[in-house]
């Protein structure tokens, strides 16, 4: 396994190494084509210039010729310079106009007049545009040309302006009219305009073209042509069919051969590298499965030990606390008040022994009334020592009951999760505090109990709070965090019918709020010290315990027997069925560890239970592994260490229900004492 992410980096750069041949061979050749596809519409604009170029100098030149006649006095009139100016214009051709201007910038003389009509008579110099430089051509003494004006005859196009001087006075001007759509029309071929697009610009002006600057396109050229005084750029770009033939494709034939060709080479190494190394993963995996099983049979025999200790230990527990309550019942006040402290040591000792057991995942939830006040400040001596000494931890409990219905050991896994939160908020220290208070509610009649943790740590972010009670999400470093445990704290306050509320802010710190239900009901297990001698109702009904530990075993019977019960008592569960064959019709309840060596109490139970349906089960137990779903419905379940009061309140509840369940099936006729034991 350990060189499978080499052989895939290897497999995936020898692909990624042929895949960059493949493309930078595409890449190659189709830069090539576009280079000669370039280089011939360079090639065809050149050519495309020079024609405009020359086809307009030789008009120009044919309108200096006609311009020294008329200088020379052989034009004498306009109808001399129609004839004249029209053989020029059968001959040449391109032109719109041309006119004789006046000294006063009058159009005097037009030829052709037909479609001219609305130039003849205008004058040039009140043009917006043709005006100024007519203008400067008169002022210069020297032929000037238009950029691109709207004509007066309509239309876009150009004017040319030849002055005509006698001595150093203006005669007039000889005025060249061009359309430029009919010029270029004229000029280039029909099968080059159908093949390119074919844009003229003179400056920033469009003098020729409908559509957007070809420069925007795959391949255009552009180049300049000179006229007079102004530069044209003209800009082609391949279109339609000849585009679709100029387009360079080769390197798309590449590509279509060559990643598949590279897929296939890349495919025969993976399964080469497969099958050569499909040995070793095998060993390798098998090496680590063994390893993983090992782990988890040595994860498995601690978690069995610590089942056993808890149940070794919580026997021990059940000894001394009963022992220090019977001696509490018949004692003065001095001795009174060191039992009643050995009691709560011992309560104390079995609930350190529940939560260490809750943290291992050992422990079965079990709800009941509890003060979530009392649990969090008891708790908060462990919490202690989680600390750094950077971080100050401040536990506030609350002044009013604040009892709740849950599991004891899954709150202090609430409080533990939401501590070690915070801490990880406070790497260079701070201030960690825990408040329990009860609130009321308008929109709820019932109070909740709110567990309160706060920080002055890093805070979070909004998109962090999105999504941090997500699974295996968290924002610690990698091999740092598991991203479990708000999780886990949030499938609790939801198990247990409560809320959890987040605020924070970066920069400022987190506030964790869990909303409980509170409750009006009394603590569980709130029993007094001492033991009665006697249990009201008690008639000395008969109880078969059955308990392995035998310092339990006495301490139970001699509990029983001073609340005036008749005891059976059996260290197992052979010994039980013995006991129960020879007094079955007086036994009332069973009282049975869960866990004994050889038969266990829940399958005692069923064979006891099958010979007498009416029998009374109490299971009791301070092993850590019992799953509770494996109890009767009917049976009741007390967990060790167990106080006697509570033990005694049990059985009797049980006498009782066995007791009414008898009369009930015996019928409506009188049952004495004896009868109904």
């Amino acid at each position: 396994m350990a060189r499978a992410p080499s052989k895939l980096f290897l497999v995936v750069g020898f692909f990624l190494l042929l895949n960059a041949l493949v493309f930078l061979a595409a890449y190659t050749v189709d830069r090539q084509e576009q280079r000669i596809a370039r280089q011939q519409v360079e090639i065809t604009a050149g050519q495309v210039s020079l024609r405009l170029r020359d086809y307009v100098r030789a008009r120009l030149m044919g309108l200096e010729l006609l311009g020294r006649e008329l200088q020379e006095g052989l034009i004498p009139d306009g109808k001399v310079f129609t004839a004249q100016a029209g053989i020029f214009q059968q001959k040449f051709g391109g032109f719109q106009a041309i006119n004789w201007i006046d000294a006063g910038g009058t159009i005097r003389w037009v030829c052709p007049r037909k479609g001219n009509e609305a130039a003849e008579g205008r004058n040039v110099f009140e043009h917006p545009t043709a005006g100024k430089v007519a203008r400067l051509a008169v002022e210069t003494g020297t032929p000037i040309m238009t950029g691109p004006i709207t004509l007066f005859q309509g239309g876009r196009g150009f004017a040319t302006y030849f002055p005509l001087l006698e001595g150093t006075t203006a005669m007039g001007m000889l005025n060249g009219v061009f359309r430029i759509d009919v010029l270029v029309e004229q000029c280039l071929d029909v099968a080059l305009l159908e093949s390119y697009e074919l844009c003229i610009y003179d400056g920033a002006l469009q003098a020729y073209g409908d559509h957007q600057h070809p420069h925007e396109a795959p391949i255009s050229a552009t180049a300049l042509c000179h006229l007079i005084d102004r530069d044209w750029e003209v800009c082609l770009t391949p279109q339609g069919r000849f585009w679709a033939e100029l387009k360079p494709r080769n390197h798309l034939l590449i590509l279509a051969v060559g990643v598949p060709f590279s897929i296939v080479l890349t495919g025969l190494l993976f399964l080469l590298l497969r099958w050569q190394g499909q040995r070793h993963l095998a060993r390798e995996e098998r090496r680590q499965l063994e390893e993983r099983l090992v782990q988890a049979q040595k994860m498995e025999a601690m978690g069995r030990l610590a089942g056993g200790v808890a149940h070794d230990f919580n026997n021990l527990l059940t000894a001394v606390l009963g022992h220090a309550e019977i001696a509490g019942s018949s004692t003065g006040k001095a001795q009174r008040h060191s039992l009643e402290s050995i009691v709560k040591v011992a309560r104390r000792a079995g609930e350190l022994t529940r939560q260490l057991l809750a943290f291992s995942r050992q422990q079965p939830r079990v709800p009941q009334i509890i003060d979530l006040s009392d649990t969090v400040e008891d708790f908060g001596r462990m919490l202690q020592r989680l600390v750094s000494a950077t971080i100050e931890l401040d536990i506030r409990p609350c002044a009013q009951p604040c009892r709740i219905v849950a599991d004891a050991t899954q709150m202090c896994q609430v409080v533990m999760n939401l501590t070690l939160n915070a801490v990880d908020a406070l790497p260079q220290g701070g201030r960690i505090e825990i408040s329990v208070d009860r609130r009321s509610q308008e929109a709820d009649d019932r109070d909740q109990v709110v567990l309160s943790v706060k920080d002055n740590g890093h805070g979070m972010s909004p998109e962090v709070q999105r999504r941090i009670l997500e699974p295996f999400f968290t924002t610690k470093a990698l091999g740092k965090g598991t991203g479990l445990g708000l999780s886990v704290l949030y499938g609790i306050v939801s198990q247990s019918g409560g809320q959890l509320k987040i605020d924070s802010s970066p920069g400022v710190g987190s506030t964790f709020e869990v909303w409980l239900s509170a409750s009006d009901e009394p603590l569980s297990g709130e029993l007094d010290v001492v033991v009665p001698s006697a249990t009201p109702g008690s008639h000395g009904e008969t109880i078969l315990l059955v308990e392995d530990e035998p310092v339990v075993r006495r301490l139970v019977e001699t509990a029983l027997q001073r609340a005036h019960y008749r005891v059976l008592a059996a260290a197992d569960g052979e010994e039980a069925l013995e006991l129960f064959g020879e007094h079955e019709e007086s036994i009332v309840v069973l009282l049975t560890d869960v866990v004994m060596p050889g038969m266990g109490g829940v399958e005692l139970a069923r064979k006891l239970s099958r010979a007498c349906p009416s029998l009374g089960v109490i299971f009791c137990s301070g092993y850590a592994a019992v799953d509770i779903s494996d109890i009767p419905g009917e049976a009741t379940f007390i967990h060790k260490p167990y106080s006697l009061p509570r033990l005694l309140k049990a059985v009797q509840e049980k006498v009782e229900l066995v007791r009414a369940a008898r009369i009930a099936a015996a019928g409506p006729a009188p049952v004495g004492p004896a009868e109904a034991v």
